[in-house]
C-alpha cells in the first residue's frame, strides 16, 4: 500500500508541475511494480499502472491488461471499467462492453460513484438496442438520464428505443430535447425526421433531411432515407388524389 501511495503522490506531483521529462513517472512506475510484487491482489496498483501505460507510455495493450486485472479484483473500479468498455465499444464488441457495465452496476462498491457516473447505464441501453430489445433499453437510458439529464447520447438512445417500440410522438419529444442540448447533433435531427415521417409529417421530415444532406451530402443513410420518404410521400399524395403535386 505504501508503494502505491508513493506512486500516486509522484503522479499527482508530475501533473501539478506539468513535468515533460517524465522522471517522476518513471519512479512512480517502479513503485507500482513493487506494489504489485508485494500484493498481487491489490487492485489500485494495477489500475494506476494502467493509467501510466495509457496516459504516459501510450501502450494500449499493456494498459488494457492492467485495467483488466484491476477490474477482476475490484468490479467497483470505474476507471478500469470505463477504459475497457470504451475499447470494446470502439470495436463494436457490445456484448463484452455490456458485461463490464452490468458488473459495475451490480457492484456494491460502485453505488456511490454511480450517482455521478451514468455511462454504465448508457452502455447497457445501447447494448439492448443492438440486441433489438428496445423496451428493456428504455429503462437503462432513463436510469442514465436520472444521473445526468444533460447527456445527449442517452437522450438520442432513448428516442431510438421509443421509435423502435412505435412510440413515435414520445420519440419526437425526446429527439427535440437532444437537439435543444446539442443543436448540431445531426443524428438527433435525422431520427426526429424519421419519427415525423412515421406520423405522416412528410414535409417537415423532408425539410430536415434535406438540411442534413447539405451538411453531409455523402451520408448514405441520409440519402437512402430521403429516397424512401419521398416515395412514401408520393404514394400518400397519390392515394389522396393529389396527382400533380
Amino acid at each position: 500500500l505504501n508503494y502505491w501511495r508513493i506512486a500516486k503522490g509522484l503522479i499527482y506531483k508530475n501533473e501539478a508541475e506539468a513535468n515533460q521529462s517524465q522522471e517522476l513517472i518513471k519512479i512512480a512506475f517502479k513503485q507500482l511494480i513493487q506494489s504489485i510484487k508485494t500484493s498481487e491482489t491489490f487492485a489500485p496498483g494495477y489500475s494506476s499502472l494502467g493509467d501510466i501505460y495509457a496516459k504516459y507510455y501510450k501502450d494500449a495493450t499493456r494498459a488494457f491488461k492492467c485495467y483488466f486485472k484491476a477490474f477482476e479484483l475490484d468490479a467497483g473500479d470505474l476507471v478500469a471499467a470505463r477504459y475497457m468498455t470504451e475499447k470494446y465499444c470502439e470495436t463494436g464488441n457490445w456484448q463484452s462492453a455490456s458485461m463490464i457495465a452490468e458488473r459495475v452496476v451490480k457492484a456494491e462498491k460502485s453505488k456511490g460513484a454511480l450517482q455521478k457516473a451514468n455511462w454504465p447505464y448508457r452502455v447497457l441501453g445501447v447494448s439492448y438496442l443492438e440486441k433489438q430489445k428496445e423496451s428493456e433499453s428504455i429503462e437503462w437510458f432513463q436510469s442514465a438520464l436520472r444521473v445526468d439529464a444533460n447527456d445527449v447520447e442517452s437522450w438520442v438512445g432513448l428516442g431510438q428505443a421509443y421509435y423502435a417500440c412505435g412510440r413515435l410522438e414520445a420519440s419526437i419529444k425526446v429527439f427535440e430535447k437532444a437537439i435543444e442540448l446539442a443543436p448540431d447533433h445531426l443524428f438527433a435531427g435525422y431520427f426526429k425526421a424519421l419519427s415525423l415521417a412515421g406520423i405522416g409529417e412528410y414535409e417537415q421530415c423532408i425539410e430536415i433531411i434535406a438540411a442534413l444532406l447539405e451538411k453531409l451530402p455523402n451520408e448514405e443513410s441520409f440519402q437512402v432515407s430521403m429516397v424512401n420518404i419521398l416515395i412514401d410521400y408520393s404514394v400518400e399524395l397519390f392515394s389522396q388524389g393529389y396527382l400533380a403535386k
